[in-house]
C-alpha cells in the first residue's frame, strides 16, 4: 500500500500524468469505431453505420495517426459488406467522407485563417550517411542474434548482416 502510494505520488509520475494527452481519448474512440463497424458489418444498419462513422471521426478529429482507422473502415465496407458492388462501392465513400468530415472541416479553417492546412511539415528525410547505415546494421544484429555476433568486427558483421536482410527481402 505505502509503496504504491510512493510510486502514485511520485514527482515523475505526477509531472507525466498532468499533461493533457489524447491517447487514451483516441483509442477509446477507435475501439468504439471497430465496436460499430463490427455491428455494421454483421447485421448493417444505419445506426451502427453512423455510430461507427462518428467514432472514426472524433478518433480523426483527436490525433492524425487515426487516419489510418478512416482508410480501415473504408476497406472492410469495400471487402465484406454484403451487398452488390456498387452499393459497398457507395457506402465506402460515404463512411470515408463522414469519419473525415470534422477533419476537413478543421483543414479548411487553418487554411482560411492560418498559413497552412496543420501547422506541421510534412516531410520524408532519407539522409543517413554509411555510418548511421552501418550502426543500425549493427543494432539490428546483435537484436536478431541475441549478441552471438557481437564478437564479430564491426566491418565483418554489418556487410554479413545487410547481406542476409537483402536475401529476406528477395
Amino acid at each position: 500500500g505505502l509503496a504504491a502510494l510512493l510510486g502514485c505520488a511520485s514527482y515523475d509520475m505526477l509531472t507525466y500524468h498532468s499533461y493533457v494527452l489524447s491517447d487514451a481519448t483516441c483509442m477509446t474512440f477507435v475501439l468504439l469505431a471497430f465496436l460499430f463497424m463490427g455491428n455494421y458489418l454483421e447485421k448493417p444498419s444505419p445506426g451502427s453505420f453512423a455510430c461507427a462513422a462518428t467514432a472514426t471521426a472524433l478518433a480523426f478529429a483527436t490525433r492524425y495517426a487515426a487516419a489510418a482507422f478512416v482508410l480501415a473502415g473504408f476497406a472492410a465496407i469495400l471487402l465484406w459488406e454484403k451487398r452488390t458492388l456498387a452499393q459497398r462501392l457507395l457506402h465506402a465513400v460515404l463512411f470515408g467522407l463522414a469519419s473525415s468530415s470534422l477533419m476537413i472541416l478543421w483543414v479548411l479553417r487553418n487554411l482560411r485563417y492560418g498559413d497552412d492546412a496543420t501547422g506541421r511539415d510534412l516531410g520524408f528525410h532519407l539522409v543517413m550517411n554509411m555510418a548511421q547505415f552501418k550502426e543500425i546494421l549493427l543494432t539490428f544484429s546483435t537484436w536478431a542474434s541475441n549478441g552471438n555476433l557481437e564478437a564479430l568486427d564491426a566491418n565483418v558483421r554489418a556487410p554479413i548482416v545487410a547481406a542476409v536482410i537483402l536475401v529476406g527481402l528477395a
